[in-house]
């Protein structure tokens, strides 16, 4: 059933939860065991040598040189019926990454993990079927995956739920859904989620939870600032804030620009007045309820 939940996995660095969505912590194959990105970043700043970074910090065994070997790796766990690596192996086959390209192999690896709930199966599945790739398309079965991946907070799932929504694609038409969706996905730092929430709320801030970058989440030692130029997108410091915009795929300088708006450049300067007015920042961006107009042209 696509339906039933991920069990929670801690991260044997830091002792808390993973992450629901897969993307946004690191998983070595060797060992099964999966951390924090950001509690890998912290040992690759760490002493150790580069003998130890560059193998696993968990069992010690070295990275694999090649894509081949990590694929060689994730058959005995997939095996095992481990969902993650049916999720990755899937992935793999999707793509046809260092495997002969099948989505056939893929959709039968996506469902026995979505089975076992496996967020990123489910979004992965819900793609497919939004595509038509290797199914036959159908947004009624798209929704079916992405409504389960977006209860468990994958932020793409809800990004594209929202859109079916805001398109009644496979659900009846609600922008007040497509709203609440992209809301939640906004919140993780979903670039495309805050364009449209800014064409339906000019004056809209997102109140993050997260780096964009390595995804540690905002608490009082870890207070997230926003990008200087946007002023949309919230980092953890200006190391993550670098990586991301100079990222080649989904890099946020590709993006910036385009969420810079006049009316965002109102909200912001009204933003800063009022931090200013505070003593000087820190303080969490607050949320402008409400939809101004369902006549605009969305980003999906």
């Amino acid at each position: 059933m696509a339906d039933v939940e991920e069990e929670e996995e801690e991260c044997p660095v830091c002792i808390e939860p993973l992450q629901k969505d897969s993307t946004k912590f690191i998983r070595y194959v060797c060992c099964g065991k999966g951390i924090h990105k950001y509690c890998d970043m912290d040992i690759d700043e760490s002493s150790l040598s580069q003998k130890q970074k560059d193998s696993c910090p968990l069992c010690r065994t070295t990275y694999p040189n090649a894509g081949e070997e990590s694929v060689e790796q994730l058959r005995p766990w997939v095996e095992k019926g481990k969902a993650w690596a049916q999720s990755m192996l899937g992935q793999r086959y999707k793509n046809g990454d260092d495997v002969e390209q099948s989505y056939q192999q893929a959709k039968e690896l996506f469902e026995m993990s979505a089975s076992q709930g496996d967020a990123f199966a489910q979004y992965t599945l819900g793609n497919m079927y939004r595509e038509g790739q290797g199914v036959d398309q159908s947004y009624e079965r798209a929704v079916e995956y992405y409504e389960p991946a977006a209860m468990q907070g994958n932020a793409r799932a809800q990004f594209n739920l929202g859109s079916r929504y805001a398109l009644g694609q496979g659900v009846e038409r609600s922008l007040v859904k497509a709203h609440e969706w992209w809301i939640k996905s906004a919140e993780q730092g979903n670039e495309s989620a805050i364009a449209n929430l800014q064409l339906l709320e000019p004056s809209f801030i997102p109140k993050p939870i997260e780096c964009a970058f390595c995804y540690r989440p905002h608490d009082s030692k870890h207070k997230l600032r926003p990008c200087a130029g946007c002023r949309r997108v919230y980092y953890c410091g200006k190391k993550c804030q670098k990586e991301h915009w100079k990222r080649e795929r989904n890099g946020h300088k590709k993006l910036c620009q385009g969420l810079c708006t006049p009316e965002s450049e109102k909200a912001r300067e009204a933003q800063e007045a009022h931090e200013a007015k505070k003593g000087g920042g820190g303080e969490e961006p607050k949320t402008t309820p409400g939809i101004t107009s369902p006549h605009v042209t969305f980003r999906f």
